[in-house]
């Protein structure tokens, strides 16, 4: 998908009110990217007793080859969105 059919797609979803109307707790962050999207669409995978989400395969596949990476940048809050950067 091009950035343009991208940015649409994000104006089409926050022109109806989709993004807005997610609450902090049905979103989740990204243990790679560090941006937030709704919990719905997050791949897992449980790491130390802890389960960290990803927005996609190749996030996921990134931090399972090293984990130690990625947690020594996630805030402490993680996975919790209190701020507005969502992502879908």
């Amino acid at each position: 998908m091009t950035r343009f059919g991208l940015a649409i797609l994000i104006i089409l979803f926050s022109s109806t009110g989709y993004i807005q109307s997610l609450s902090a707790e049905e979103l989740v962050r990204c243990a790679v990217k560090s941006h937030c999207f709704p919990e719905t669409k997050a791949l897992t995978y449980d790491y130390k007793d802890i389960t960290y989400y990803f927005c996609c395969n190749v996030c996921k596949k990134k931090f399972k080859e090293n984990p130690e990476k990625y947690i020594s940048k996630l805030p402490d809050d993680y996975p919790n969105c209190s701020e507005q950067n969502y992502s879908y």
